[in-house]
Parts: C-alpha cells; structure tokens; sequence
C-alpha cells in the first residue's frame, strides 16, 4: 500500500499512528529480538493506533490487500 507512514517517529510516549492503512490491513510490531509485540487489525479511518510501552527500536509490519510494507520505528522514554 502506497504511502504507508509511521508518526511520530520518534515516538517520544510510546504512541504511534500507522497512517494510510485500509480497514481491516493488520498491523504488527516486531521488536529488535524479532518477537511480535502488537498485532493489531485497523479499525480506524485516520490509521492504526499503535501503543508501545518499552522504549526501543521496532519493526511495523503492515498486511495491505496482501502486499507487505515494514517501516522502523523508535520508541523513546517520556
């Protein structure tokens, strides 16, 4: 899916928005050790709302009508 967009980024709280998602794309967050921390399936018009608690670098992984799109992410402490 074109134009698939992670803000902010850094992530300063932890709190993400996966932007131009469709309805139903699943979302999932990977973390630096490769283990799936979120999975989310969107419901949401404006795109996924994503909420991470450990400060880190991530992977998101977006499913879009079968086509893949990872972004990197980075979740910092408050």
């Amino acid at each position: 899916a074109a134009g698939i967009k992670v803000y902010p980024n850094p992530s300063a709280n932890g709190n993400f928005i996966v932007s131009n998602v469709q309805y139903f794309d699943l979302v999932r967050v990977y973390n630096v050790f490769g283990e799936e921390v979120k999975a989310i399936i969107n419901k949401q018009a404006d795109g996924a709302h994503v909420e991470i608690n450990t400060p880190g670098s991530y992977t998101v992984f977006v499913n879009s009508r079968g086509k893949i799109t990872n972004l990197k992410v980075i979740v910092g402490k408050e």
